[in-house]
């Protein structure tokens, strides 16, 4: 956590409500993967990836997402991996 707050700390885009938004999601997806961690016979680990976006396009993540019914991570790894089986 120690890290990753003074990051979100600097961003001058963020209000204070999303700051702290942004953090609680980082801690709860930080704590399930400390315990709740990948089935070990599976062999994979699960990571977390920070990417800065602009608040513009963070507002279409948003949007994009609430139309999808999904949350934000969600909409964001469907993103992801529809985009990769599509190359």
């Amino acid at each position: 956590m120690a890290i990753y707050c003074p990051l979100v700390a600097k961003d001058e885009s963020l209000t204070l409500d999303r700051q702290r938004e942004a953090v609680r999601r980082f801690a709860s997806v930080l704590t399930s993967l400390v315990y709740d961690p990948t089935d070990p016979t599976q062999g994979e680990t699960a990571f977390i990836l920070s990417l800065p976006v602009k608040p513009a396009l963070s507002l279409q993540i948003d949007a994009a997402a609430a139309k999808a019914g999904l949350t934000r991570d969600a909409w964001i790894l469907q993103a992801i991996q529809a985009r990769l089986e599509s190359d």
